[in-house]
């Protein structure tokens, strides 16, 4: 009873932060919305004693229609931490371009305060370890950092944002699913147990990540 409770709650947010008055009077969505990273989105995430994934989003195509124009955001809260690489069931369709912005923070297990962003992480081998990554195919080509315990075909969500702030806009031309991937040595005691501030108080108001998707179809 207390999971479903907390899958409801989870499922009632997302529609929440999904809803169609983001629509600008235009019909497109606020792209700015959706660049940089607003840690305030991440503060209506609720905490949780696990990693279940929730999904959701809208999408203002006609009779369920993907055509010029449209658009349709997904967003996946807790995101997985607790393996290298986790496959939603998401699909990105061709000819679409996709923005991706992230925030609040996860538990990485150890001794002392461990919990740290899941974007631009801080502490001890955060250069190599703990950042939130998406899988981009071709990334390399793209012109992005790849990360370095993903391998090539993975970008941080941190470097894409950055990149996306300067223009960047990755787009398809093949449908593929979502993949996001976190980097770390030691996954199986990750998760969203056990707030705390984290090192730096790099936590402090923010709770548990969240990765939100705009599809826009070319």
């Amino acid at each position: 009873m207390l999971q479903h409770s907390i899958r409801v709650r989870a499922m009632a947010i997302t529609a929440l932060l999904a809803t169609p008055a983001a629509v600008d009077a235009q019909g497109s969505p606020p792209i700015k919305r959706f660049v940089g990273a607003p840690d305030s989105y991440c503060v209506n995430v609720p905490f949780k004693d696990g990693s279940v994934i929730q999904t959701s989003g809208f999408s203002i195509a006609q009779a369920g229609k993907w055509q010029t124009g449209d658009w349709l955001v997904r967003e996946v809260l807790y995101p997985n931490v607790k393996v290298p690489v986790t496959v939603y069931d998401i699909t990105i369709p061709a000819n679409t371009q996709i923005t991706i912005e992230a925030c609040g923070c996860v538990q990485t297990g150890g001794k002392g305060v461990t919990w740290k962003r899941y974007v631009n992480p801080l502490g001890d081998n955060s250069t190599r370890l703990y950042h939130g990554a998406v899988r981009i195919p071709g990334a390399r080509d793209l012109g992005l950092p790849t990360s370095p315990a993903l391998g090539p075909n993975f970008v941080r969500i941190s470097d894409l944002m950055r990149a996306q702030r300067s223009g960047f806009r990755w787009q398809t031309r093949s449908s593929l699913p979502l993949a996001l991937g976190y980097e770390d040595d030691d996954y199986p005691d990750n998760g969203y147990w056990g707030h705390d501030n984290g090192n730096f108080d790099q936590c402090k108001g923010l709770q548990s990540a969240a990765v939100r998707i705009l599809l826009q179809h070319l």
